[in-house]
């Protein structure tokens, strides 16, 4: 009589036994590279007033635009008034960085906030036309000719 083969018990070594019939996992993907397309002032100020536009309204559009961003490579610095609106710009830093990167298509971009105190000869201040007369001394200023041609008929235009 021929004697069978003995097979060891698996009951006991189950969980090493499966490990064992498992294929192996495919190696993980590699990840992809890093955007690093490049950017100029005038998209960060339409990200930036299109972006505080829709999220937060006017309010912050005027405060976050007052002073034009600083660009040093891939840094942005945008300067506010005061420490209470720095406060509520730094929470929602996350998302401004967010979409700054994915609009920009450049994932290396760095936003910082700061106050204007801080950096007092970096950034001119801009001033924003509210008033009738505000605007039409800068259309004055703009146009000379309109400023001679006034004078000349003698319009009463302030």
């Amino acid at each position: 009589m021929q004697e069978k083969p003995r097979y060891p018990s698996r009951s006991f070594k189950l969980g090493k036994t499966i490990q064992e019939t498992l294929p192996e996992p495919p190696p993980p993907p590699d990840p992809a590279p890093l955007a690093d397309a490049p950017f100029d002032l005038a998209a960060v100020i339409a990200i930036l007033s299109r972006f505080t536009i829709e999220t937060e309204g006017n309010a912050l559009h005027a405060a976050l635009t007052t002073y034009p961003p600083v660009l040093d490579g891939h840094a942005i610095t945008i300067f506010i008034d005061n420490e209470l609106l720095l406060a509520k710009v730094n929470e929602l830093l996350p998302s401004f960085l967010a979409r700054f990167k994915r609009e920009l298509g450049n994932d290396h971009v760095t936003l910082q906030f700061t106050t204007r105190d801080e950096q007092q000869e970096t950034a001119p201040a801009v001033k924003h036309l509210y008033t009738a007369a505000d605007k039409f001394d800068h259309f004055l200023a703009s146009f000379p000719a309109v400023r001679e041609l006034r004078d000349c008929l003698e319009l009463e235009i302030p």
